[in-house]
């Protein structure tokens, strides 16, 4: 997964080590924070992303409609890159047990 301003793209590696972009899609806001999360016992990845708008978002990847869904939204603050609104700082635990939100301040 790779974050650019307002767009996410998902990669992948070939055998030869090309890299090749699968899926490119425009989000509403700006990406602060991305990260993979697997829960306990799921086969899947998920995506989660902090924006500028003040909410963290959960996405799945449909291969059958080839794009992201939004699993999960929950709102923590105002828009715009604020230093007390949650989700500058994410981070998952490699056993799908906790995902952790953080502020710079706060």
């Amino acid at each position: 997964m790779v974050a650019k301003g307002k767009i996410i793209q998902l990669l992948r590696v070939e055998p030869s080590g090309k890299v090749e972009v699968i899926r490119t899609q425009q989000v509403y806001g700006i990406v602060r924070s991305i990260i993979p999360f697997r829960l306990l016992g799921m086969q899947r990845d998920f995506l989660v992303i902090g924006s500028d708008s003040g909410r963290i978002v959960i996405l799945d990847y449909d291969k059958a409609k080839g794009e992201f869904v939004k699993i999960i939204q929950e709102t923590f603050g105002k828009t715009g890159c604020r230093r007390i609104v949650p989700g500058e700082y994410l981070a998952a635990d490699p056993k799908g047990r906790v995902l952790m939100i953080g502020a710079i301040e706060r």
